[in-house]
């Protein structure tokens, strides 16, 4: 862990209070609140969009957009995150609008998005807290993890934020 992260540790402990009642803003709804791939099935025989989700004991009420900021440090490379999060934003706040959503602005689905990192930052911390790191896959693990937060603690500035707070 780098100092930044250790920073972000440290905050995120002092900001708790702040923390929650920002998450607590409306507009909320039902996210699954640790959604990644393996949590998500696909019926390819189907011939629209149909998507399953299991495993809902983290389920949470949060603004929509944190579902994305969770599955983005979960289930994407550090790359893959940085390559499609501007559009996959886009498409998010675009369906919305077209689904009758008013008055949620792209630019505050954009601060949600980066707000919205700190629902999963807790999450990983927590589980890197309780990981077995005696054998090669819990290493390996331990590593992506925390390769996955301080990248996104870095490209949206996550201190900062955490500092404002």
């Amino acid at each position: 862990m780098d100092d930044e992260f250790r920073e972000a540790i440290t905050l995120y402990g002092q900001k708790l209070i702040p923390i929650l009642k920002a998450a607590s803003n409306a507009p909320l709804t039902l996210i699954h609140g640790d959604i990644h791939t393996t949590n998500i099935f696909f019926d390819t025989e189907f011939r629209g969009s149909h998507v399953t989700l299991i495993d809902w004991p983290s389920a949470a009420h949060a603004k929509g957009v944190t579902g994305i900021s969770c599955l983005a440090i979960h289930s994407l490379t550090v790359n893959m995150r940085r390559t499609i999060e501007t559009n996959l934003l886009g498409l998010y706040h675009n369906t919305l609008v077209s689904e009758g959503g008013t008055g949620y602005s792209i630019e505050q689905c954009q601060a949600d998005y980066r707000s919205g990192f700190l629902y999963p930052f807790y999450f990983k911390v927590m589980v890197l807290a309780f990981m077995d790191l005696n054998d090669e896959e819990g290493r390996i693990m331990a590593h992506m993890q925390i390769e996955r937060i301080s990248a996104a603690i870095r490209d949206h500035n996550l201190v900062g934020l955490l500092r404002a707070m």
